[in-house]
């Protein structure tokens, strides 16, 4: 996803990358083949940092499907990071799941990224 419009190669953005907390690895590799010679502008340790330099136009980087799809100010460069799908965990105490709130939420939260 990015800020800016406008067609050029994947190598010609300013690229966002993950600090090497966050398993850079993947990406840069990914760079390798698919942008050579793409500049890293920035690493970030953390997907809401990610979003915000993304926001401001800092670079650009993958986010999470549901997070750059919510974001009008967000444009997709339609490029996937194939087989790097992460698993959402969802954690409450087993004595709250039975609760309405709780119960309502949850029940929410399922429904709306089962359909995506």
């Amino acid at each position: 996803m990015c800020r800016c419009r406008g067609e050029r190669p994947l190598s010609g953005w300013p690229w966002l990358g993950w600090d090497d907390r966050q398993g850079s690895g993947v990406l840069d590799e990914w760079l390798t083949t698919h942008a050579p010679g793409a500049r890293v502008a920035m690493r970030c340790s953390s997907v809401e940092v990610a979003h915000r330099c993304i926001r401001q136009g800092v670079g650009i980087l993958f986010l999470p499907r549901f997070l750059g799809e919510s974001d009008p100010a967000l444009v997709s460069l339609g490029v996937q990071l194939d087989g790097q799908g992460r698993d959402l965990w969802l954690l409450t105490l087993p004595e709250l799941t039975g609760t309405p709130r709780v119960r309502a939420f949850l029940d929410h939260v399922y429904g709306a990224f089962t359909t995506r």
